[in-house]
């Protein structure tokens, strides 16, 4: 994953990790797995933020975006 490639590049290992436009939270668990204590994610959809909450992870919805999902 380019994208993980460039995060790890910068920080190594990341501490913390807050991802906006979360999604499916991808990026959150290969920072969880590579020992990112704190991981946290944004999103516009409600679906997604509560994806992440199912899993552990502290989500935020992103409200009044006129990108809403």
């Amino acid at each position: 994953m380019e994208i993980w490639a460039r995060v790890g590049a910068t920080v190594d290992p990341p501490d913390a990790l807050l991802d906006v436009g979360a999604g499916r939270g991808w990026l959150l668990e290969r920072a969880r797995a590579a020992g990112a204590r704190h991981v946290a994610g944004a999103d516009t959809s409600a679906i997604a933020v509560q994806g992440l909450r199912d899993r552990g992870i502290e989500a935020l919805l992103i409200v009044g975006s006129p990108y809403r999902a």
